[in-house]
């Protein structure tokens, strides 16, 4: 229940929760690996479940991190598979997910080139800010070889849901954002953009929540 906007939202659980510890044993600055981008966990298990449903093949994370999402993905008892092309990104990330205790795939691959292997029920990605994974890329052209690659090997019909830093002033949880940003990126890579939501972080950051389907 939220009262301030006056909605109230009820479901199943899908997977284990936080476990007896509750959420604050799970925050990413308790991993034996940790980099200030990483994701605070109850938002990564919503993406996760956003992107997967209630499907049973492999959760897809083309730039792992820390592994915050393969965390996530993999407690809820989904098959999971991380890629990233840094090595420290790589090893630092099967560090977290051994302190975790969960079984999840993770292969150091070039995000534009790699081949899945399996089939996907969703994809995550939250991509890297301010740098980018190849270090001679721009990072749109990042992102678009990257969304290209992840269409060229799904089927219609995949989710994939993003997340990307935004403006504060553009936070409002009780509305969906309706500007142009990111749609020619996405259609122009073979995806549709269903829906895009702002989740405050602080005074100076907030990030864009997007929805796609594969088109």
């Amino acid at each position: 229940m939220d009262a301030e906007s006056g909605l109230v939202a009820w479901g199943w659980m899908n997977g284990d929760g936080p476990g007896s510890q509750g959420w604050s044993a799970m925050r990413a600055n308790n991993r034996p690996f940790f980099k200030p981008i990483s994701l605070e966990p109850r938002l990564a298990r919503a993406v996760v479940n956003i992107a997967a449903g209630i499907g049973q093949n492999y959760v897809l994370d083309p730039m792992c991190g820390t592994g915050g999402l393969l965390i996530e993905s993999a407690l809820c008892n989904r098959p999971t598979v991380g890629i990233d092309v840094d090595p420290e990104m790589v090893e630092g990330a099967k560090k977290n997910i051994e302190w975790a205790g969960v079984d999840v795939e993770i292969q150091r691959a070039d995000a534009t080139t790699f081949q899945i292997g399996e089939e996907v029920s969703g994809v995550v990605l939250d991509p890297p800010y301010g740098r980018n994974s190849q270090g001679t890329l721009d990072h749109d052209v990042l992102l678009s070889r990257t969304l290209k690659n992840i269409r060229n090997q799904v089927k219609t019909g995949c989710r994939f849901v993003m997340i990307m830093p935004t403006s504060p002033e553009l936070v409002d949880l009780d509305e969906e954002i309706k500007t142009d940003d990111f749609l020619e990126l996405f259609e122009d890579s073979g995806w549709m953009i269903n829906s895009r939501y702002c989740i405050p972080i602080h005074s100076s950051l907030a990030r864009q929540l997007i929805i796609a389907t594969a088109d």
